[in-house]
């Protein structure tokens, strides 16, 4: 990375409540515009280095109880207005989970590595 570039950090840490059914829970990432990104989710491991902003089936309301999400997306600064952000959002348990995190670079090129850790009780 030239010197004229910084990566910060921007960390989540949260619950997300779940039933004891068999209804599907999904997660749905979305970067901020023009900006590039790549994600990895320790709950999907057949899919390292995801880009972009997605929508992914996670598992059932059962299967997911007691376990983490981890989420870690680097998103780096492209359209040049210098700022970034992830917006995370989780439907299908008892309601619906909604989070932005947000962070200004100081230039193009620029990245933050945002991430996320949500329990599922």
């Amino acid at each position: 990375m030239p010197d004229n570039q910084s990566t910060s950090t921007v960390a989540v840490v949260d619950v997300y409540s779940v039933n004891d059914t068999d209804d599907k829970v999904t997660l749905t990432l979305n970067m901020s515009d023009g900006d590039s990104s790549v994600t990895n989710i320790n709950l999907l491991p057949g899919e390292p280095g995801i880009v972009g902003s997605l929508t992914r089936l996670l598992g059932t309301n059962k299967g997911l109880k007691g376990q983490t999400l981890t989420v870690t997306t680097l998103v780096i600064e492209l359209s040049g207005n210098d700022d970034t952000s992830m917006t995370i959002v989780i439907n299908g348990g008892k309601e619906k989970y909604s989070h932005k995190s947000e962070k200004s670079v100081i230039g193009q090129g620029d990245s933050v590595l945002y991430t996320a850790d949500i329990a599922f009780i």
